[in-house]
């Protein structure tokens, strides 16, 4: 904070200062702290005389921000000294610090304080890190060791407590996340993992994580803060940082509003060919829970959990490919219960530890309310299916259910004191995740059956990329068409070829179409598409399309074999699985009229504030704002002109709306301006929680002084918002439907 003082100490003395520039100051004998009776005293500072003497930095204009502050360590050795008697050290004994080799990496204390030059006013707070590595004694692992408790806070606002409760790791790691460890495709893979300790094995596992060291990826991939007391009230949403392997200093967030959106799914179902389709009125996280077994624990060997990303305002579809968890086809016929949930997408939580030998009592992991004032949920999950040795977690697996972490937080452990491969955490990455926000909504009894599926693309580049699909290039970035530009009215027909008759017709919904309880048949089936009145008995019709249209191309997958709007499906015999990718691509031969781009709402102080762009626009007129309460019935705000010449444009055009006392008017709710001045200071007291040594690793802490006002409105209100488009000649066609973000 500019004008405030900076100090910061530890037991070896070397200290390293970077700014948010990337300005470093350094000490090696400043900031000295030489017993237990200095490190609880804190700095020297304003009515404060017996604490250690630390390095100090006066933060002065443009350095407001975050400040890295990094202890260097004497050498490499990270061996904590002990006896076969000994007990983990307690916070406020007496210690020493190490100096011989295979200690030389030990810090024994150390200390961060932001605060008050003149008064010697300190704050908590204030210090977080986004990857802690400590150390403990190497041999007695039966033995309860950390005791500390820090505070996770996600990019979305929401803070965890995480309680060590006594875990005990020789030298461990712990950051949070995302997505826990990923997958190829970049996908969480929800489980833990063993590594080898020789190289490459501890390179090989880092590089299934996103760097906790290296800045976010958006949304995509990023590292929740851990901070070392309940982040100060009075942080700003974000800070400018410095990272030393970005050429320019970013920002980074810090302390964002928290706002949960109501999760509400409609249009919810399931057939009994494992194809799930629902409608959120916001993204998030969906999962969907399969309890194959069919007894009810939907966290057996041979049940499965489905996830992905679910997006707001459209008709979602997820297929099950039918296999259990053990990878094995689930016959026809088979009672299949089913359960849904969906998230906030940055509510996600993974809290990752590396190389804790045992965790006798389980770690503790709750989220807090607001204002970090009260708990209000504990449920975790995990999944060590891959993992052998020592004692393992009971269940095993706990990928669905999930478990209360004040009772049985992940536990784990082993049969002996040793350093030695019966720990059951030694060399393993295990992971524990939590969600926030979605009730879980029962999708009832499936009994499986065999159907035929696909999809039906707006083709936009029709093939010259050589796939079915809705993608296509626009200055030389991929863009999605979304189903709402395929037209009304399609169906698909399902004839016998053995006779020739129509034996079903159901509508495509969403760009999907599925026949369900498909028989066995010789001579199989062909698929039609078409926007002809069919009913079932009549002969096998030909494709049809709505004026305009015309067939691009059909298949199976994504490779076209055809373009008259037929699927053969070859014979059905009683080993065939279920076809879930006979697919079509259509276009319309007169340009459609909108695409949009990015959409995003916003109430500031009682001001719904509406913004919006289009890639392309042809014959277009006009946009009609349209709110409302519910995401079902919607009222006109205002209307918006195209600015695209005579109303055709091929270059991206960003448009804005805002109408003053709209959301109050709406959701008939006062909205009252919060000012909230000032910005404190930050200050992490080791004495508190730290029962474990530090093995040489930085901490951030956040110094910045500025803070934007903010606004406040009573949750329970919401307000949806959506753009009608008109062409000239009337014609309409809407966005999807968005969530004002209250600010």
């Amino acid at each position: 904070m500019v004008g405030k003082n900076y100090g910061a100490g530890s037991t070896t003395g070397g200290i390293i200062l970077t700014s948010p520039t990337g300005v470093q100051y350094t000490s090696i004998i400043a900031g000295n702290i030489a017993n237990i009776t200095e490190e609880t005293n804190g700095p020297d500072r304003t009515g404060v005389t017996n604490g250690y003497t630390p390095f100090t930095y006066l933060v002065g204009a443009g350095e407001a921000g975050i400040w890295e502050v990094q202890f260097t360590a004497m050498g490499k050795g990270t061996t904590l000294p002990y006896s076969p008697a000994s007990t983990s050290p307690k916070p406020q004994d007496a210690w020493t610090q190490p100096v011989d080799n295979g200690s030389s990496a030990l810090i024994a204390a150390w200390d961060i304080s932001v605060g008050n030059a003149t008064t010697g006013v300190l704050a908590s707070g204030r210090a977080y890190t986004t990857l802690m590595a400590l150390c403990a004694p190497n041999g007695i692992f039966l033995s309860p060791s950390f005791y500390g408790k820090v505070y996770v806070l996600t990019p979305s606002g929401f803070a965890y407590e995480v309680d060590g409760n006594g875990f005990n790791g020789a030298s461990w790691n712990f950051f949070s996340n995302n997505k826990g460890s990923k997958l190829a495709d970049g996908s969480p893979s929800y489980q833990s993992y063993s590594y080898s300790s020789v190289a490459p094995g501890p390179a090989n596992m880092i590089a299934n994580f996103h760097d906790p060291r290296t800045p976010d990826n958006g949304t995509i991939d990023f590292t929740n803060k851990i901070f070392y007391n309940k982040p100060n009230a009075d942080l700003p949403v974000s800070a400018k940082a410095y990272f030393s392997n970005v050429s320019q200093a970013p920002t980074t967030w810090l302390k964002p509003v928290a706002s949960t959106p109501d999760f509400n799914i409609t249009g919810l179902s399931a057939n009994c060919g494992g194809q799930f389709k629902f409608t959120p009125t916001s993204n998030g996280t969906y999962r969907i829970a399969l309890d194959v077994g069919n007894n009810t624990s939907f966290d057996d060997d041979v049940d499965v959990l489905l996830t992905g990303q679910a997006v707001g305002g459209q008709i979602n579809t997820v297929q099950w490919d039918g296999k259990n968890g053990l990878d094995s086809t689930v016959s026809f016929g088979t009672v299949v219960k089913a359960k849904i949930s969906i998230s906030l997408p940055t509510s996600e939580v993974h809290f990752p530890f590396i190389d804790v030998e045992t965790n006798q009592y389980g770690i503790k992991i709750q989220s807090l309310s607001s204002d970090y004032s009260s708990y209000v949920g504990n449920t975790v999950y995990w999944n060590d299916a891959e993992l052998t040795g020592g004692i393992a977690p009971s269940p095993l697996i706990n990928k669905s259910a999930g478990a209360n972490s004040t009772t049985n937080g992940h536990i784990w452990y082993g049969t002996t004191d040793g350093p030695d491969d019966n720990s059951y955490g030694n060399n393993k990455m295990l992971d524990t995740w939590a969600f926030l926000g979605g009730s879980v909504q029962n999708l009832g009894d499936i009994t499986l059956c065999r159907i035929i599926s696909g999809n039906v693309w707006p083709d936009r580049d029709q093939l010259t990329d050589g796939k079915i699909d809705n993608e296509y290039t626009n200055n030389g970035e991929t863009k999605i068409d979304g189903y709402d530009k395929l037209p009304s009215g399609l169906k698909a027909v399902l004839v016998n070829k053995a006779t020739g008759k129509v034996i079903q017709v159901v509508p495509v919904d969403g760009g999907t179409y599925v026949f369900s309880n498909i028989a066995d048949n010789a001579s199989g089936y062909t698929v039609v598409l078409t926007n002809a009145t069919v009913i079932v008995g009549d002969p096998a019709p030909g494709s049809s399309l709505p004026a305009t249209w015309t067939q691009v191309g059909s298949g199976f997958g994504n490779t076209s074999s055809g373009t008259n709007g037929t699927i053969t499906i070859p014979p059905v015999t009683s080993s065939t699985n279920s076809i879930t990718d006979a697919n079509f691509a259509i276009y319309s031969a007169t340009t459609l009229p909108i695409s949009f781009g990015s959409f995003s709402a916003e109430i500031v102080n009682g001001q719904l504030l509406v913004n919006w762009s289009t890639i392309t626009e042809t014959n277009n007129s006009y946009f009609d704002i349209e709110v409302s309460k519910d995401g079902k019935n919607f009222t006109s705000m205002g209307k918006v002109d195209s600015k695209a010449t005579n109303g055709n444009s091929t270059v991206a055009l960003n448009y804005e709306f805002s109408a003053t006392g709209t959301a109050a008017a709406v959701l008939g709710s006062s909205l009252m301006a919060l000012a909230l001045a000032g910005f404190g200071f930050k200050r992490k007291n080791k004495t508190l929680y730290a029962l474990a040594l530090v093995c040489g690793l930085s901490v951030l802490g956040a110094a910045s002084c500025t803070k934007n006002d903010l606004s406040k409105t009573d949750d329970s209100s919401k307000l949806f918002v959506r753009i009608k488009q008109v062409d000239k000649d009337g014609s309409i066609s809407y966005s999807k439907v968005i969530q004002a973000v209250k600010k």
